[in-house]
Parts: structure tokens; sequence; C-alpha cells
């Protein structure tokens, strides 16, 4: 009652504060005072009264005897406080009257002249007084209210209890009924119920996230105009169901953030979720990518940077989304806030399926709801599909359908790069199949890649069979208009399916008959989808996770789960692409691929390891490029770019536009040699995972020993020390590239470099060790790799040099320690975000290499990469060592010196802290496992997702919370759970071998798969056993000493 229909809740609030302050002056507790909006909602909203006095009095460690009913007022006895509170607000109610919600009163008499049953449920004792009051009375079949509760023994929210008896009266199913509440309380007890749809209602700008953390199936601020058939669950399980991610209010500002997180694809291509028929408008941004489809230019920035550029970006590629639906009076049926009745936007992970359910009135009163839907199958990675349904509620008339595929695109999703050319694609050639089917067939300028998409729509009307199309071309433009009649009452059906094929595919003739061919054999959407949602079925049995934390955490671990199978499930060893930084659906970071993978590959290595082997085998057919790199710079073995693309070459640009004062700047990142350490510590990983060594045999092994090749050759000797420095390169950090009297010419020993490059080359000749003997000798006659070479890379291994602090930290890089300490609130309160250090000092004449800053985790990779065990004994065969205060006080050194201006930043650095501090490492990994969903680094989401955090967070809580890793044949656990976290279930493929693993607070339950061919040994703790097919297995976890 309160918050949704009457407006009492202000007077309540002043009665429970008058309560309280009063109350407590009188018995001269000195607590913190009753907060009417913080308190209130938290410990009296909702609830009956006695319940409300015990919960505020409880949060302020007030002891209190409970008295009993007939207590007088004033007793400072539960009781006696509740019936004082009474008093009080029959005094504010008085005074002030009861405010009415007309939205909600509008619904109720909507309802009631449909013949829909209404009832009334509040905790409220006063529910006769203030309906009175308010004129409300008559409205309701059934009133439940507090008077009740205590007539019938009842208890109170957040049980179910009084809305289950109102249910009961109105012979209503609870799965077929609707709750509108506005506290926490009141959600969670209709979420206990299993009621069908529970709308959380948050008036006056109140935050609604509580409500929908709460169980909440829609979360509105007015609800006189919703859509009752929206939102439904109605087989609500015991929590809320961790695979729908929806908003409930459009949000022009926000609409090219959310048209990446609800985007489509399947690692073959993807598209935003982009209202179809819509354009770069600077509130709609559609764009279809298509994996290794990339495309050089070249800018003039002579006036502006001094330099013409020649830069590659992932293309935009035609728009085959486009579909515009308008009225006979050429309305087009979109939302806009003066229209808009009701609105929501849903990504249904569990079927992968985008969808947008908009209901609108226009300026003749004619209300219409469209629905959009939208997928990239993951059944055939070449298809895609849109479905369209126009329902007019109460009129009839014509609806004009225009369907094309829009070449007419261009790259402008990144700001910062409008000053580039941006045209990829030359003037399309346009074909007409028949009619409801177009192709459109063009090419990217520079690279020549032949790309052809076809369509085909079909318009169902309100009665009769599908239409076909006229012709609706223009210059750049193949499509078809259809127009139909519509029914009020009837829906307009709009299915468009499409066919991409490009030259880099196998197996086809050309591009143009591929995609024709493809296009006239595809069943139609309903097959289609279902083929889909089988598919996703079967991801979601092996990929899937239990996090019983809330409502958010388990929804953001399977919407990052979620999107990084969108981008890599269907990518095969055909493919031959990577895994751009930002994914699908953006151009971010111009498409290209990072040292990110590094994150990625964990992830689906652990349950479906055919991807990683797939993605890995970019970087090995570039190994020739990276032989080249190296060469260039007079080096032996391979260099991979910082940035890649096509064919592997550097792809990082020498200038970086600065948007704080509007100039170039130079970029230096090409000095992060480390990525060809990443790629080879990838390698190794997967080969520890599934024994593939017919993997090592033909690829990991020559690309590990070139990078490891490349490195001794970079190092140099000092006799003095009698060790090898590396000098010229940067760190993760991206901050320092160089030192302050000597920017852009690289750093002596980073820490991570050496000793990721320490464990290359031992790592390069154990590999040796692992192949046939045969294939051994021919790989070293092939690379010309003596045997005095492979002891020159165990002695330089040895012999790395790094540099540590007085107090032990180990040092970022040489001199660091001598770097200024910074002025950090300073900055904050300057500028607030200083994420992007770099771009703000740069633009103060500055430099962060004068200072003591990182972007992000740099020497703490180090304990991401590596178990405490073997960080160790890495260390330790360097001719080092720390201890485990050392190894804490590095950690927290850097954390406290970290402007975390990636994503990356707070997980790695939660990982590190799971540790040594797991209560602040659980807090920073709830951070990171929002990082796109808040859009927690500004505004870039809407350039595309982050994979790298998304499939990091996954894999953070089965490597690290879970504590495995492998040891040379065994798969061990030393589990380090989280308080917070009760209880963790995945499954793993070890070795070619699933296994579903438990994880609880005081024991680990493992079981091997029953058709697995072979025993498994595993370690828990110290513990071993060996487990047999079907086989489970519980072990005790003992407390650690």
């Amino acid at each position: 009652m309160d918050g949704v229909i009457t407006d009492t809740a202000a007077v309540h609030a002043v009665a429970w504060k008058r309560l309280f302050d009063d109350a407590l002056l009188r018995e001269g507790i000195d607590v913190e005072p009753f907060d009417a909006v913080e308190d209130y909602r938290a410990h009296v909203d909702g609830k009956a009264r006695e319940q409300g006095v015990r919960s505020y009095l409880a949060a302020r460690g007030v002891d209190i005897a409970e008295g009993t009913p007939e207590d007088a007022p004033g007793t400072f006895t539960v009781y006696g406080l509740a019936a004082e509170k009474q008093h009080h607000f029959d005094r504010e109610l008085s005074v002030g009257g009861v405010r009415v919600f007309d939205d909600a009163v509008t619904l109720i008499r909507q309802l009631r002249d449909a013949d829909v049953p209404v009832g009334l449920v509040t905790s409220s004792r006063n529910s006769v007084t203030v309906l009175n009051k308010a004129g409300l009375l008559d409205l309701f079949d059934v009133r439940v209210d507090g008077n009740t509760a205590i007539e019938r023994n009842l208890p109170g929210k957040p049980r179910p209890d009084l809305f289950l008896h109102a249910a009961e009266q109105l012979s209503a199913d609870p799965v077929a009924t609707v709750v509108f509440e506005d506290a926490r309380s009141g959600v969670e007890a209709a979420f206990a119920g299993r009621f069908g749809l529970i709308v959380g209602v948050a008036r006056d700008g109140a935050d609604g996230h509580d409500l929908w953390e709460a169980g909440a199936d829609r979360v509105l601020r007015t609800i006189g105009t919703i859509d009752l058939t929206l939102g439904w669950d109605k087989s609500k399980g015991p929590r809320p169901d961790p695979h729908l991610l929806a908003f409930d209010d459009y949000d022009p500002e926000n609409e090219r953030h959310r048209e990446a997180l609800f985007g489509t694809g399947n690692g073959y291509w993807g598209s935003r979720a982009s209202l179809p028929g819509t354009v770069d408008d600077g509130v709609h941004y559609p764009g279809t990518y298509l994996a290794g489809v990339y495309n050089r230019v070249q800018t003039d920035l002579t006036d502006t940077a001094g330099i013409i550029a020649e830069t590659e970006h992932i293309i935009n590629a035609p728009d085959w989304t486009y579909l515009r639906v308008t009225d006979k009076q050429g309305h087009r049926l979109l939302p806009s806030d003066d229209t808009l009745l009701d609105y929501r936007q849903e990504l249904s992970m569990d079927t992968g399926i985008s969808r947008r359910i908009i209901r609108r009135r226009d300026a003749e009163d004619r209300v219409t709801t469209v629905v959009v839907e939208q997928l990239q199958s993951m059944s055939d990675a070449h298809t895609a599909a849109l479905r369209v349904i126009v329902h007019p509620e109460n009129w009839s008339g014509a609806i004009t359908v225009v369907s094309a595929v829009n070449g007419d695109v261009r790259n402008r999703n990144v700001t910062d790069d409008h000053s580039l050319e941006t045209r990829h694609l030359s003037t399309p050639v346009k074909h007409h199949l028949d009619g409801r089917t177009v192709l459109l067939e063009t090419q990217t300028k520079q690279s020549d890649v032949d790309i052809a998409i076809a369509t085909r729509t079909t318009v169902r009307p309100s009665f009769g069979a599908p239409v076909n199309g006229t012709e609706a071309d223009d210059a750049w433009l193949v499509g078809q208009s259809f127009t139909v009649d519509a029914m009020a009452g009837r829906d307009v059906v709009i299915e468009k399916l499409a066919s991409a094929a490009t030259s880099r595919d196998r197996a086809l003739s050309t591009p143009l008959r591929d995609a024709e061919k493809r296009i006239m054999r595809m069943p139609d959407y309903e097959e289609l989808v279902s083929a889909h949602s089988r598919r996703w079925e079967r991801h979601w049995k092996v990929f899937g996770m239990k996090l019983p934390t809330g409502r958010t955490d388990a929804l953001a671990l399977s919407f990052n789960a979620f999107h990084v199978l969108q981008n890599t499930a269907l990518v095969n060893r055909d493919l031959d692409a990577g895994t751009p930084a930002r994914g699908l659906y953006g151009e971010g970071y111009r498409g290209h691929i990072f040292w990110d993978e590094i994150f990625v590959y964990p992830m689906l290595t652990m349950r479906q390891p055919a991807l990683t082997r797939a993605l890995l085998l970019y970087r090995y057919r570039r190994l020739d490029e990276a032989r080249q790199m190296a060469d260039q710079e007079g080096l032996r073995g391979a260099r991979f770019p910082w940035q890649s693309g096509s064919d592997g070459r550097e792809e990082t640009p020498s200038q970086l536009y600065n948007p704080m004062n509007g100039e170039w700047m130079a970029d230096n990142s090409h000095h992060q040699y480390h990525v060809g350490l990443d790629a080879a510590y990838s390698v190794w990983q997967y080969y520890q995972v599934t024994g593939d060594l017919a993997f090592l045999t033909d690829v990991g092994a020559e690309l590990l020993i070139e990078v490891a090749r490349m490195f001794a050759s970079k190092a140099t000797y000092d006799p003095e020390t009698d060790r090898y420095s590396i000098a010229g390169v940067m760190g993760p950090d991206e901050f320092h590239d160089g030192y302050p009297d000597a920017p852009g010419e690289g750093l002596r020993d980073n820490a991570y470099t050496n000793v990721l490059a320490s464990w290359a080359l031992s790592r390069a000749r154990i590999a040796l060790g692992h192949l046939d003997p045969h294939v051994a000798a021919s790989l070293r006659d092939q690379l010309g790799l003596t045997h005095a070479e492979i002891e020159e890379w165990d002695h330089i291994a040895r012999r790395l040099r790094l540099v540590f602090h007085e107090d032990g930290v180990l040092s970022q890089f040489d001199g660091y320690e001598d770097l200024k300490e910074f002025d950090w609130e300073g900055y904050k309160e300057k500028y607030g975000d200083i994420g992007r250090l770099d771009l703000i000092l740069g633009s103060e004449g500055d430099s962060p290499n004068a200072y003591k800053v990182s972007k992000q985790a740099d020497t703490v990779m180090l304990f991401y990469l590596f178990s405490a065990d073997e960080l160790g004994a890495l260390l330790a065969r360097m001719g080092y060592r720390m201890s485990r205060d050392e190894v804490a006080r590095t950690i927290n050194y850097y954390y406290d010196r970290s402007s975390h201006g990636s994503t990356l930043s707070e997980f790695v650095h939660a990982w590190a802290f799971s540790r040594c501090d797991l209560d602040k490492s659980w807090r920073m990994y709830q951070d990171a496992l929002l990082a796109d969903l808040e859009n927690s680094k500004g505004s870039s989401t809407g350039e595309g997702i982050h994979l790298g955090v998304m499939a990091g967070t996954v894999d953070m809580l089965i490597r690290a919370y879970s504590g495995l890793q492998i040891r040379g044949d065994d798969l061990v656990l030393d589990p380090n759970v989280p308080s917070a976290v009760p209880e963790l279930e995945f499954q793993i493929h070890f070795r070619g071998q699933p296994v579903q693993i438990i994880v609880e607070q005081d024991e680990v339950s493992l079981e091997l798969h029953r058709g697995s061919q072979l025993p498994l040994n595993v370690v828990v703790r110290g513990v071993h056993r060996k487990l047999n097919p079907g086989e489970r297995w519980v072990a005790p976890l003992p407390l650690r000493e």
C-alpha cells in the first residue's frame, strides 16, 4: 500500500523518527539517530511495527525487552514502542492527510473494469484508516493487512504468508499473479511465494537496484501504463534467474552502451543490438563485425600530428539489421520520450536472444507494441536472424516495412578515431534474388576482402499469406519494401534471416555464391531459433557456474561467460582470427589483438580446449612476421607485435590522440615485448591442461623456442654483477615508456618481463624434451638450434636481473624506487576520474615517467600467472627469494600506486590479494565482475566489451578461489574461498576428461565422468587420490596453518 498506492511513507518515516528520538532520549541511550531515509528503508519499511522496533534497535546494539501487547505506549519494550509509534503516526496523518498515486489508481480501475480481481497486502494496521481517508476503500476485492496477520498468526514480510493468504482469498494461483511492491522485504516475500510477476516500484528517484537484487522481475518508476504481459517468470527457482539481463527504461544517453551489452555474436561475426533501421545518428550506432576482416587506410595528419598515419581497423560491415517499420502516415514505430508507454530490453543468455519490447502511443492516441528479437546463430556460424512483431492494440491500417542490407557504413564508433579515414568499403554491387531476398557484395578498399551478405525477409500480415516486396534501393543500399494491412489485436510478423560470407572463408566458390546458397537453403526463423537454443543449452552445461552470493554477482558471472562464448564459440582452425580485446560489437582498439588473450584462454582451455587451440593458431600463423620483426631489430627468434591485425605486423600507432587537450602525443607502447611471452605462456598452459602432444609438436614448441630465443638475444651481460639485463622494454603498466630523462626509449629490467623471460627460456628447453626425439632433432635442425645455444638459455634464465627496494618490494623496473611519489588525492580532487593519468599529465606538459604510478597491474601480474609455489621456485632458480610478508608488501605497494585505468587492473589485483587479504580480494572481485555491466570506466563499453576481464572473472573462481592448479599429471586443488561464498560448482576438462567440482567452505567434491577412459590423479590440500571413472570423492578441508 504505502509507496505503491498511497504516499504515507513520509508520514511513517516522521513517526518512526520521532518515536526513536524521543524514546532513546528518555532512556539516556546515546546512539546514532534514526535516519528517515536509510534506516527507514533498511529496518522498518514494509514490516510490522514490532519487527521495525526490533530491527532498528538491534542494528544500534540496543537491548530491549519484548514486553506484551498490553504494554502502554511509551513503555520501553518492543510492544510499548510499537504502540507509541502508532500514536505518532495517527497525529501526523490527521495533520497531513493522504497523497494518492494516480497511476496506481488508474491501473487498478482498468484491471477491475477487465474483471481482474485485485487485492491489497500491507503490513500496516492502518489500512482502513488510510484508504478511507484517500477514498479508496472499495477499490479492492480482498484486503490483507497487519490486523489480519495478528488474527491469523501470519508471519510478516519477508515471509510470503501475507501474499499467499491474499492469493488464496482471490482464488488466484501465485504463478499467475502480479505483485507490486516498493519495499525490499515485500519483494523478498513475493519471490519466496513464487509469484509469477513481481514489479518493484521505485518512485521519486529511489534506487531500484535493491528491489531488483531482492528478486523483482521489473523495476519501474510509474505503473499506470505498464504492459502486464512483460517480464513474467512462472518457473521461479530458489534464486532469481542469473541468465536474464533486463532494463525497464529507454535511455538515449546510454543507448550505445546497451547496444554493446545486448550485442549478439558467435565468433565468426557479431552485431550490436541497435534498433533495426537506425543509422549512426549520435544516439544509435549499428555495427556488424566479421572476425579477422581488417582494412588499412591512410590519413593525412601533417597539420595536427605531423604524420601521414597508416592505420588498420576491423571493418564495420554492411548492416544486415536495417529494417524500418512505418505506419500509413510515415511515422516510424520507435520509442520516444513523449509517446513511450512501456519499454523493456532483455538479453536471454540461456537461449542467446537479444530482445526489445516497445509499447507506444502516437499523436492520434493509437497504441502499438513492437517486439524485436535478434541473434547470431550458434548452430551455423554464417547465419543471423531478426524478428519484429508489430501488435496494433486499438487501430487498423496499412504499415510499410523496408528491409535492406545497408552498405553505407563507416568506422565511427570511437570518437578519438573520427579524424582518421572512416570509409573502408567500396561501392557495393546489389542483387535481388527474388521478391523476398536481396544480396549485397562489396570489398574492403585496401585488403581486398570480398564480402557478401544476403537477407531473406518474410512479412506476414494480420491475415493472409506472406507478401513479396518491391525494390527499394539506393546507391549504397539494396532493399525491398513491403506494405501489408494490420488489424487491431492481430500481429504483423516480420522475419529477417541473414547469411554472410567472405573471401577469407574456406570451401567456397565465391562469397556471393556462398551467401546466396546459404540464404536459399536456410530454414525458417522458428527452426533456426530452436537449433540455436539447443546449442546454447549445451554450452551452459559445460560453462555454467553457480555463485550463490547475490543476484548481481550471479548475473554478472553469467553475463561475462556469455559474451566470451559469443565471441569465441564457433572459432575453428580454418577461421584464422585472434581474440579482439573489445570483442565483435565495437571498434575499440580498432579491433586489434593484444595481450588480453592471456586472460581469455584459461576460461576456454579448462572447458573447451579446442577453442584455445584454434585461437593460438592465429599467433603461430604469424610467426614468420614475428621473426621478421626480430630480425629488423638485429635479434634472433621471433618478436610479436603489441597490436596485431591481419598479417601480424606491428599495428601500434606512433601517435595517440589526447582528448584532454585535443593534441597528438607519442605512443611508444610497441616496446611491450612481453606480448610474445604472453603467447608462449598460453601455449604451455594449453599443453599442461590437455596433454596435446600433437599441438606441441606441430605448433607450440616452435613458438616457445622462437620467443625464448628472441629474449636470449636481447639480454646483455654485465660482468660486474654477473647478471643479464633486458633494456628498451615496457611492462604491462603502459604508463612508463622510458625514464624522465629518456622518454620513449623503454626501461631496464622490468620485473614482469624478466621473470617471464626466465620462465620461457627454461620452458622452451623442457618443451623440447617432451617431443619425440626424432621430432625434436628435426625441429632443432630446422631452426638451426644448437646444444650450446640451449645451454646458454639455461644460463641466462638463471642470471636475469631483478631489482628489489630496500624493504624487499620487488621493483617494477630498475630505477622505479627513485621516481617521485604522486599527488593522488590532489589529482582526484581536480579531475575526478584519473584512470588515464598519461592523458591528464600529457595535457599538463608532464609525464607519468617521473612518478611512481601505474595504469594497471605490472609486477603484480606475476602473482596472477604463477601460484605461490611456482613463483617461489622460479625466483629461487634465478637466485632470489621473497618471503610471504614481502609478497604482501609488494602487492599492496603497487595497488596503492595504480590508477586502475584498465578494467584488468581491479581483477588482477583481486587475484593477487586472494593470497594475502581475502576480504579485500572479494570486494575487488565484485567490482571487476561489473566492469562492463556498470560501465565503470566511463563510456568505453559502447566501443566494445572487455573480453579479458570478462573471461578472467570467470576463471578466477576456478583457479584463484578454488585453488586449481596443474602439476605434472596431477589435478591439484588448494581452495581459498571467501567467507561470503558458501559454494562454488563448475565443470572442467582435464586431459580430455570432464570433472565436476563443488567447493564448499569445509569440503571439496570431485567426480570424474563415468564415460572417462582413464583414472585421474587428484590432490586436495596435499592429500592424494586416484579417481576412477564414475567415482566421486568428497575431501574435507582442514584448516590452514
